[in-house]
């Protein structure tokens, strides 16, 4: 079992009013399992990490970035940004379709972007792209199978004559 009070060389006081300063942003969190740590409240980082909320493997990964940066590894690490797979040249033959109405399914606009060298395995992967760019279906208004045309036609001119 690890001694706590040792490893963190930062006193409950100093964590205490650090974790005050970051009271609304998530490092407030890694904070107070620091000084739960410290002080003695609880004895592990699994107590520590039910105590807070999170799965015990965030809690170790945590620890770890204590123990490699200190305070300030702790506080200043952010999670990886993805990078977007799409090109801007597949983006613009993809919209361009879209636009005209050639693209149908998902699994069409996945096989236009496979002819551009941007590859997706399934269409999920695509769905997720169309939320990100925030496009939407676009469809007509639903029609009978039996409905006529003609009738319609007919309909709007009497309509308008009335």
């Amino acid at each position: 079992m690890l001694d706590y009070q040792t490893l963190i060389k930062e006193d409950v006081a100093e964590l205490r009013q650090l974790e005050r300063q970051q009271r609304d942003s998530a490092v407030s969190y890694r904070l107070r399992m620091l000084r739960l740590l410290k002080s003695g409240e609880c004895r592990s980082v699994a107590q520590a990490t039910e105590h807070l909320g999170y799965s015990l493997r965030q809690g170790q990964r945590w620890l770890q970035m204590y123990r490699e940066g200190g305070l300030v590894g702790l506080l200043s690490f952010e999670r990886p940004r993805l990078t977007e797979r799409m090109t801007p040249k597949a983006w613009a033959t993809l919209k361009a379709a879209l636009d005209k109405g050639d693209i149908a399914t998902l699994e069409h606009a996945r096989q236009l972007l496979a002819e551009q060298g941007v590859y997706y395995k399934g269409v999920a992967g695509v769905s997720a792209l169309f939320i990100r760019h925030k496009v939407k279906l676009k469809t007509g208004r639903p029609q009978h199978r039996q409905s006529d045309e003609a009738s319609r036609e007919m309909f709007k001119k009497t309509l308008l004559s009335s």
